[in-house]
């Protein structure tokens, strides 16, 4: 502040693609290890249909680090219902 160790510089604010390195990469992470959990769940319960609708969700996060904009993700995929 009084500057005993140089001039201070003045805020830059991360950028889109900054913020989304930092956030998207992990959020993806839980949501894919929350699918697993879903389908091993779904099958023990016997309901195929929403073990495979858990399964097409595990796919299209997977498929978002294929897109020309990742880590930067527009419209994310949507879980199944409970």
């Amino acid at each position: 502040v009084a500057g005993a160790f140089g001039p201070v510089s003045a805020y830059i604010p991360p950028t889109e693609l900054e913020i989304a390195q930092a956030t998207n990469p992990a959020e993806r992470s839980q949501q894919m290890a929350l699918c697993i959990s879903k389908v091993q769940h779904w099958e023990m319960m016997g309901e195929f249909a929403a073990a495979m609708e858990w399964r097409h969700y595990y796919q299209a996060l997977a498929m978002l680090e294929k897109t020309e904009t990742w880590p930067i993700v527009e419209i994310w995929p949507t879980a199944p219902a409970e």
